[in-house]
């Protein structure tokens, strides 16, 4: 529609500025009509292309799955969710859930929100035949982040150089994918010699600049909603100040992981700030499972599949599963 108005514009234009070339006395006089049909034309093409702009062209869901922690041992810490085997068995339980959706309701992507364990995980992915995009976790230490980024060549960079952070635009959604998890640290900070190269704040800024009106942020650690010093939240300064940038800005929604605490959805203006469940293990002992996240041109819609349930009281770990 929009390229059919722009080809209709441009051809009014040339025939009107024709005839005021030549024939501007004559033109004023007897074809004021198409004056104004050339300016309603370009007018309808301007409001359509805002239009077009704030809305996203097509409807479309992507899948988060949070902290599958692979390589933990089916009785790892938590008992009460032993029964649904190791990390692997409980990530993949999640795909399980996916295939089992409708056509039209299958994800174009699925994002892992850190934790993932990529040395237990990786090989299982080529079985999961739906688009993969990963960010590191506080379980992902400089090593393991280098493994990341070779085992995702095509996400982890930034002006074609290897980064720990990166962003890519899916049907005119510009996905923004932060590293702010330093190796076997609860705290999350966005400097760090963990993370590659320096300078993450200037380019998220940066990324919240660009053309897109949808912009969708990921990361694994939360920021401490009232910028409090706490544990297993962003440091102090930066839990404050990523507060007052999503203020500022307004991206869509910004989803993280890391608590192993019942999904929490909360707001800043009209942007959605939500920390997800784990698909493994959560310590309130609250259900696990993944959220399908949908864009229409109606906005951003969530909802959640429950995978599994915690056993209360937990039962004693078989021998064989500590």
């Amino acid at each position: 529609m929009a390229s059919y108005l722009r080809q209709m514009s441009i051809f009014i234009s040339k025939h009107i500025f024709r005839r005021l070339k030549y024939e501007t006395p004559f033109f004023l006089k007897h074809n004021i009509f198409f004056f104004l049909l050339f300016l309603s034309v370009c007018s309808t093409f301007l409001l359509y292309a805002v239009n077009e702009q704030a809305e996203t062209k097509e409807s479309f869901s992507f899948c988060l799955i949070a902290d599958p922690h692979a390589s933990e041992s089916a009785g790892h810490l938590r008992p009460g969710y032993y029964q649904y085997g190791n990390g692997v068995d409980k990530f993949l339980a999640c795909i399980k859930e996916i295939r089992k959706l409708p056509d039209e309701e299958k994800p174009d992507f699925i994002m892992i929100l850190g934790d993932v364990h990529l040395w237990a995980l990786g090989e299982y992915l080529d079985e999961v035949k739906i688009p993969i995009h990963v960010i590191s976790g506080n379980a992902e230490t400089r090593k393991r982040k280098k493994e990341m980024r070779a085992f995702f060549p095509d996400d982890f960079k930034t002006d074609d150089k290897e980064s720990d952070y990166y962003a890519f635009v899916h049907q005119g959604v510009r996905f923004i994918c932060l590293c702010n998890a330093r190796g076997s640290e609860h705290i999350g900070m966005f400097c760090s010699e963990d993370i590659t190269p320096r300078g993450q704040i200037e380019w998220l800024e940066k990324q919240l600049e660009k053309k897109e009106p949808h912009k969708i942020i990921f990361a694994h650690i939360p920021p401490e909603p009232n910028g409090e010093d706490k544990n297993m939240y962003m440091c102090r300064n930066d839990s404050r100040y990523f507060n007052k940038l999503i203020e500022q800005t307004q991206p869509t929604a910004t989803f993280f992981g890391h608590l192993h605490k019942a999904t929490n959805k909360y707001n800043i203006g009209e942007s959605l700030l939500c920390t997800l469940r784990s698909c493994t293990w959560n310590l309130d002992r609250s259900p696990i499972g993944f959220m399908m996240v949908e864009m229409s041109p109606k906005g951003i819609s969530t909802r959640e599949i429950i995978t599994g349930y915690c056993q209360k009281p937990p039962p004693k770990i078989p021998p064989n599963l500590k």
